[in-house]
């Protein structure tokens, strides 16, 4: 896609200094959720059974091979067990012998005041050399979020298994590069006040591609 298509679809983006765009009109935006909402009701509808608020303890392996696992309510039998458990996986793993190559880094996004000239909806716009996102809100508000190169690695020492839905202190100045390049890319920032700091922890792999498919050490 031409700058010039960019421009189209985003007139607040600078695009005088890109040669280019992907556009992908496939893509689109849904509530987290909504989303979550929809897929459990979808499980329930095939037979599955949700438990929540239960403790799984240690993943138990006989054999190199799965057997199920144990919880705070009991032991439970399983022939496949799917390691979900965020920035808790690598240590769940690691008690039956599994190495997951994750951690917890802590992650930013903030939302502004309305910008000039900013309607919603728009398409995403993703600017992977700045390491930045930027996403409509409602009111013609932004949402820009932020993957920086040297995030700061999070729960070192490990993670409480009491941490749900919590945010940590706000770090400007660690955001201050980021920052600056999201103003470039959108001038009509710099008139636009910040509504919304968030600084809430997410689990990475090393290089930032997913983590999928069985165990290499241990089989289920």
């Amino acid at each position: 896609m031409e700058p010039a298509a960019v421009a189209e679809r985003w007139p607040e983006a600078r695009t005088d200094d890109i040669l280019g765009a992907v556009y992908l009109p496939g893509d689109a935006s849904t509530s987290p959720v909504d989303t979550t909402r929809a897929l459990a009701a979808g499980a329930r509808a095939g037979g599955a059974r949700i438990l929540e608020g239960v403790e799984v303890t240690e993943v138990r392996v006989e054999s190199e091979t799965v057997r199920g696992v144990a919880t705070d309510r009991g032991f439970v039998k399983a022939d496949a067990v799917v390691n979900c458990a965020g920035m808790w996986a690598r240590e769940l793993g690691r008690g039956s012998g599994v190495d997951i190559a994750l951690h917890a880094a802590e992650h930013f996004y903030i939302i502004t005041e309305p910008v000039a000239g900013v309607r919603a909806p728009l398409p995403t716009l993703r600017e992977p050399g700045a390491c930045s996102y930027f996403k409509t809100e409602a009111g013609g508000a932004l949402l820009i979020g932020f993957f920086e190169p040297r995030a700061k690695p999070w729960g070192m020492n490990g993670i409480s298994p009491d941490f749900e839905f919590d945010s940590l202190a706000d770090d400007p100045e660690h955001l201050a590069p980021q920052l600056e390049a999201a103003l470039h890319r959108i001038p009509g920032l710099e008139e636009a006040g910040i509504r919304t700091f968030f600084n809430g922890p997410e689990s990475f792999t090393p290089d930032n591609r997913y983590l999928l498919g069985e165990a290499p050490a241990v089989s289920g």
